[in-house]
């Protein structure tokens, strides 16, 4: 974006659109008062409201003067020799600056670098280059951040409390299960923490510094803001530099910009204030790799100033954000906690008053307490999430912390990047021009598989001398291969110049390697590439690039394979057709070619225009039908691109985007404060024209107005956004360690469907969650009212400690396990209530539960009268197990009828957890530590009606 947009002038009164001006009075009062101070300015009005300062003026000044003076004021550009502040290191607009202007601000030399004793001072001031880790967190803060829920707490002082009184195998066990939880939990948070570790290895270890007129191998830790630095082809740059001088300079910026090409350098200045960093092209950032050429830097930010320091920086933030399980973990934890407070005073206070010994009601409330607790809950939860993971690993998703899988099941957007997520990221030749045709060729990506079209019919591109020969040269000024990696095409040079060779072979065409005499290489400012190669009969000269560099290097144009002189009209013709062919979001390449001879050597004029070529990077096969499905179950889909609006629009519209929707730049989004972006959000599903921090700011805009984000990336840049979303997705392929690091998931193919096939895994999840919290606390809640009844009317306890443990971890646990790790539907299903604890399923498991409870009662009540209280606690112990196994199948099928051979693991489970209730009843050892008793036919006749009972109320 400039700094100065546009301008009306009048007589002696100019007004400017300054950028950063919108509601920014301070900078509108510095402006009025400097700018006042300059001699020849007449009057300055700077207005915050509309961002615009109007200024009068006489004639010993120009407009270009004023410029540069808003330039001056606005970024505190002076003359002085004091070095800049280091909070300002990262704020000056270094690309826009000339030379001279940067070495004073710097205090610096080009030419002969910092004095040693000067960069010893700075070192002082600034600190070392090198990027700051946050402070780790111990092993005993984590584990103490892991028990830091109302269900552990519980657990720990209802296990303290009967290692107290005596119960000291049930205090083992319910420990046990804290201790293993946080352990997971830990283990979880030390994967998360190598995020920064990857972004170390990016820094460059030693630099060829100018130091005292002198160049010198020194430490890059040791670089400070107006150092000169010399970098060569396999340097890594060692801090973010403005470049002061280079010659065919290219950088790798993709692990900082996305960008997979090779971003071409040079020195000039850069009249444009707030643009993308993957268009600053006379500056080279810390991390950054050098390809090609020679440069010199002039170190402008070190360490966590520089862009890669600020990315360091952003990730050091702790984000303490709980998951939707998490949050409904934590809600019914308080619940708990609050029924137990509730039910065991009462009970203790009843106890008391009716003369109750207080040690007597004080084994009733841990009983109660243990009753209460699932105590295997949380167990079931991570095994579901981790069998949940093992299923989406098989799938190309590879997930890196549990919670995340079942927040993906409630994600309900999905913010991705466009190339090589929704796209193949392999450019494709589709429509060829000449100025009298046109043909259509089909085949997506790398791929040699395709046929050409003229009007609608298929043609052999080898009867049409024009196309063949457009291909052909093409072809021959290339400098890329197609290459079969087993069943792959891939391409090993330029992208572009790859998908030439790939529409050369699908016409037959081979790349045969002529003798290249000479060849001028593409740069961008040249814009296009020229060889000369020896066919044997004659010296033939190629050049292909930019349409408009191109023409004005032709005299004749191809038709019919014969060379025609080509005048103004067709000149214009072949500038409409480029137009009409980049405003379908095709990148659009000119082929020219000129037959060399003894008289006429001269390769930058005279040429035959051969035609026009268009290409794109295609949308993957299947990505409509999964955005449609998306949006069908109540995705919305975001594409965040740094294209360009017509590529960006065209690709959105043909995979099913902007269906009432817009697009808004990343110039549009700067103007924008956080509220008006959050009113605007759901209107948009395209930002085109995006920097890494836009998409940062998109993703807290979504998460403010409610939304659970998923997020795509793959560069260093995008690490930010994809730790801030709710679920960060990197990609595997060409995605970057960091990024990886900082998300919750890796797509091991980097395909969008992959994306959508976990959240149907998610959404899958969530219901198993929910069929076995039905389950689970359904008994729960009846092992409650059936201790709380007792107690409250005077009865012996029915149920032992020991025996409320065995049904909570093994008898119930196994068919609890079996829900959980139920296979997921093919269909993604619209996510109607992605509320894990609703009011539907409180109203199951109190209905449900109170029946379990009273049942067991009568259970109990019946042994008790009949035959004695051993008898009495056994039949209840039977009784609560049995209605809990009728249970997981009403549980199951409650809110989505499935039929029982979906879940082959069901109806086993159920048998083991039967068999397991028998052998704690007529196996000796076992049955005498749980207090259990032999049961009669009539027992069983008498619990099997009772817990039977529930499943037709």
């Amino acid at each position: 974006m400039e700094l100065i947009r546009k301008y009306t002038s009048y007589t002696k009164r100019i007004r400017f659109s300054v950028n950063g001006l919108y509601r920014n009075e301070l900078l509108a009062k510095r402006l009025e008062k400097n700018l006042s101070l300059k001699s020849g300015i007449l009057s300055v009005t700077a207005n915050p409201m509309t961002g615009n300062i109007i200024v009068a003026f006489d004639s010993s000044l120009k407009v270009e003067d004023i410029k540069k003076e808003i330039y001056k004021i606005k970024f505190n550009i002076r003359d002085g020799k004091d070095i800049f502040p280091m909070k300002q290191q990262a704020q000056y607009p270094w690309h826009i600056m000339t030379k001279r202007q940067i070495e004073k601000v710097l205090n610096s030399d080009i030419d002969n670098g910092l004095s040693t004793v000067e960069a010893k001072k700075r070192l002082s001031t600034y600190g070392l280059n090198q990027l700051i880790s946050g402070n780790k967190p111990s092993f005993f803060k984590m584990m103490l951040s892991q028990v830091n829920n109302y269900l552990f707490k519980i657990l720990l002082f209802a296990g303290g409390i009967s290692f107290l009184i005596g119960d000291v195998a049930d205090s083992i066990v319910i420990i046990s299960i804290v201790v293993i939880e946080s352990s997971l939990g830990v283990l979880q948070e030390y994967n998360a923490e190598k995020s920064l570790e990857s972004l170390h290895k990016l820094t460059s270890p030693r630099s060829s510094v100018l130091r005292d007129g002198k160049i010198s191998l020194l430490s890059s830790s040791e670089l400070v803001p107006g150092d000169v630095v010399i970098v060569n082809p396999g340097d890594i740059v060692p801090a973010d530099g403005r470049i002061v001088e280079c010659k065919n300079l290219e950088t790798d910026e993709s692990c900082l910009t996305g960008e997979s090409h090779p971003s071409s350098k040079h020195d000039l200045v850069i009249l444009k204030d707030d643009i993308p960093l993957a268009e600053r092209k006379n500056m080279a950032y810390m991390g950054t790799s050098i390809t090609k050429g020679y440069g010199k830097l002039i170190i402008v930010s070190t360490g966590m100033s520089t862009e890669i320091g600020k990315i360091a920086k952003m990730l050091n933030e702790e984000r303490n954000v709980l998951s939707p399980l998490n949050k409904s973990l934590e809600v019914l934890g308080k619940n708990i906690t609050v029924a137990i407070i509730i039910i065991s005073f009462s009970i203790f206070l009843s106890g008391i008053i009716r003369g109750k010994s207080f040690s007597q009601m004080l084994g009733i409330g841990i009983s109660l307490a243990i009753g209460a607790i699932p105590e295997g809950l949380s167990t079931i939860v991570t095994i579901a999430l981790a069998y949940g993971v093992q299923r989406m690993a098989k799938r190309n998703a590879i997930v890196r912390k549990l919670n995340s899988v079942e927040t993906l099941g409630v994600a309900n957007v999905i913010c991705t990047d466009k190339t090589g997520t929704l796209t193949k990221n392999e450019m494709t030749v589709k429509e060829i021009r000449t100025l009298d045709k046109i043909w259509i060729i089909s085949g997506i990506g790398y791929s040699p598989l395709g046929s050409f079209y003229h009007d609608n019919v298929k043609i052999n591109p080898k009867d049409d001398k024009d196309l063949y020969s457009i291909l052909q040269y093409g072809a021959m000024c290339s400098n890329s291969k197609l290459i079969k990696k087993e069943n792959d095409w891939t391409v090993s040079g330029d992208p572009t110049e790859g998908a030439i060779i790939v529409a050369a072979a699908k016409a037959g065409i081979e790349n045969k390697q002529y003798e290249r005499i000479d060849e001028i290489p593409f740069d961008s400012s040249n814009k296009f590439m020229t060889v000369v190669v020896d066919t044997a009969s004659y010296k033939l000269a190629i050049s292909k690039g930019a349409p408009d560099v191109i023409l004005n290097k032709c005299s004749y144009f191809l038709r019919s394979g014969k060379a025609i002189k080509l005048g103004k009209i067709n000149k214009n013709k072949i500038i409409r057709q480029n137009d009409e062919m980049s405003n379908k979001a095709l990148r659009v390449l000119a082929v020219s070619y000129k037959i060399l001879n003894d008289e006429d050597n001269n390769v930058d004029s005279d040429f035959i225009f051969a035609g026009l070529i268009g290409m794109e990077d295609p949308p993957k096969d299947e990505v409509s039908q999964t955005i449609e499905e998306c949006l069908r179950s109540g995705i919305n889909v975001v594409m965040i691109t740094g294209d360009q609006k017509n590529t960006a629009v065209s690709i959105g519209k043909r995979i099913g985007l902007l269906k009432g929707k817009k697009a808004i730049s990343g110039q549009e989004l700067d103007k924008m404060d956080d509220d008006e972006l959050i009113n605007l959000i759901d209107d948009v599903n395209i930002f085109y024209r995006t920097s890494p921090h836009h998409k940062l700011k998109i993703v807290r805009a979504l998460r403010k107005k409610g939304y659970i984000v998923a997020m795509t990336g793959d560069g260093i840049n995008d690490a930010p956004a994809v730790k801030e979303a709710n679920i960060g997705i990197a990609m595997g392929k060409g995605g970057t360690d960091v990024t990886r690091n900082a998300s919750d998931i890796t797509l091991a193919d980097d395909n969008f469907t992959t994306i959508v096939m976990a959240i149907k895994e998610g959404r899958g999840i969530n219901e198993n969650i929910k069929k076995f919290l039905r389950y689970v606390l359904s008994g729960n809640v009846g092992e409650i009212i059936a201790l709380a009844m007792a107690s409250m009317t005077g009865m012996e306890m029915p149920l032992t400690s020991s025996q409320i443990l065995s049904i909570n971890l093994v008898t119930e646990g196994i068919p609890a396990l079996a829900l959980g790790v139920e296979p997921s539907s093919l269909k993604l299903k619209k996510n109607e209530n992605a509320q894990l604890l609703d009011s539907k399923l409180y109203n199951y498991i109190l209905k449900r539960g109170s029946l379990i409870g009273f049942t067991t009662l009568f259970a109990f009540k019946y042994g008790e009268a009949l035959r004695n209280p051993v008898i009495a606690k056994t039949m209840a112990y039977s009784n609560l197990v049995m209605a809990q196994m009728f249970n997981v199948f009403d549980a199951r099928r409650a809110e989505m009828p499935t039929p029982i051979s979906q879940n082959k693991l069901l109806v086993p489970s159920v048998a083991i957890s039967i068999a397991t209730l028998l052998a704690t009843i007529y196996v000796n050892p076992i049955a005498n530590i749980f207090g259990n008793a032999k049961l009669s036919l009539m027992d069983w006749l008498i619990v099997l009606l009772s817990s039977g009972i529930i499943s037709r109320i």
